[in-house]
């Protein structure tokens, strides 16, 4: 099934399931992340914030969760869409309001999801460990380790194609912030997310989201791809593509050089890690000056015998391999001394009879062929 209308269809179900639980709670936000400014910019402050304190962190994704929602990283400049469930930490008490910020401009002041162009949102109602302790409509977190549980996501997130560390994968810069007891706010949609203040928010770059980034070489494919666990022969790049979890997801540059074939039998199909396939005309010379070469795409190598007729009879036609066609005369010699030998390309030899008339009626005249 196409990635895409996978995805369609498993926001289809989970609305329905919305419809029915809408009651308690726990419906995930299934609009798109809210698309604006980053932390500074919807918190209203300035400078960029500090960002020190670690009280909520993003710390990791749930295995397999990620889920890429178009064609993936094809270069710079692209972009990639996806989906994903956290995993999130807590080290103090509960905190309120919890606010994800995803960076989507590629960072070009090097300030993360603190500042720029960034998707913001909240996870709505309580799925699993999460809580609503202020009675508002945006989760709250009381304990230590949170796993958003399936039906809970994040995104999707539209965010550019760039790997400024180099590791082969494209960098994810988010920042959580989170109200406290005394400073909270009421929050009921993404566009309330904010920091309580400017070390308020924990930001850093999501470890163990695996979207592959393109290397300089053309003849492999980069993908990051593990195994369902219900059968490890099974290759899986989310969780949809297994019946259980897909595992032991990492970047892999699986060699694509196989693919370069044209179909035609007159080429030398290769990969050139810097342009791709290349596909060279092969030589069909068999040093062979008797044959004319030429070459057949469906068969390759034709070489056709040459035809050395001169169309005449007073040679003999040959052909050396070296030289190419050879037209030696043909002795018309018939050791007679009483005919003249010549021949005629039409016809071949002719042996002429002389004549031995001296014109003298006194002698008998004749020939003596010896």
């Amino acid at each position: 099934m196409n990635k895409r209308k996978r995805s369609t269809m498993q926001h289809g179900i989970l609305f329905a399931a919305c419809t029915v639980l809408v009651a308690f709670l726990v419906c995930p936000a299934l609009q798109a992340a809210e698309l604006g400014g980053c932390v500074r910019e919807v918190s209203g402050f300035s400078p960029v914030p500090s960002c020190t304190a670690n009280d909520v962190y993003l710390t990791d994704i749930v295995e397999g969760s990620l889920e890429i929602l178009d064609d993936g990283c094809t270069g710079p400049g692209d972009t990639v869409t996806f989906t994903m469930r956290g995993i999130f930490e807590l080290t103090t008490n509960e905190r309120y309001d919890v606010g994800i910020f995803i960076s989507s401009d590629g960072d070009p002041d090097l300030n993360g999801a603190k500042a720029g162009a960034c998707y913001r949102e909240v996870i709505e109602g309580t799925p699993g460990d999460f809580t609503d302790i202020d009675g508002d409509g945006c989760a709250d977190i009381s304990v230590p380790v949170v796993e958003q549980p399936v039906g809970s996501i994040l995104g999707p997130y539209t965010i550019q194609c760039v790997d400024k560390d180099m590791d082969g994968k494209v960098d994810i810069l988010h920042c959580e912030t989170w109200n406290q007891p005394g400073g909270d706010i009421e929050c009921y949609t993404d566009a309330d997310a904010q920091a309580g203040s400017p070390s308020k928010c924990n930001c850093g770059e999501l470890p163990g989201a695996c979207i592959a980034y393109p290397d300089d070489n053309a003849c492999t494919m980069d993908v990051c791809a593990g195994t369902c666990s219900e059968d490890p022969s099974v290759i899986c790049y989310d969780n949809g593509d297994c019946e259980g979890t897909c595992e032991n997801i990492t970047l892999q540059h699986i060699d694509i050089s196989d693919q370069c074939v044209d179909g035609d039998a007159c080429t030398a199909d290769s990969c050139d890690p810097a342009s791709g396939c290349v596909y060279t005309p092969i030589s069909c010379d068999d040093s062979d000056a008797c044959t004319t070469d030429s070459c057949d795409p469906a068969t390759g190598c034709v070489n056709t015998p040459i035809i050395c007729d001169d169309s005449s009879e007073c040679t003999t036609d040959t052909c050396d391999p070296t030289v190419g066609c050879v037209y030696t005369s043909i002795d018309c010699d018939d050791s007679n001394e009483c005919t003249a030998d010549s021949c005629d390309p039409a016809t071949g030899c002719v042996n002429e009879a002389i004549d031995c008339d001296d014109s003298n009626e006194c002698t008998a005249d004749s020939c003596d062929p010896a």
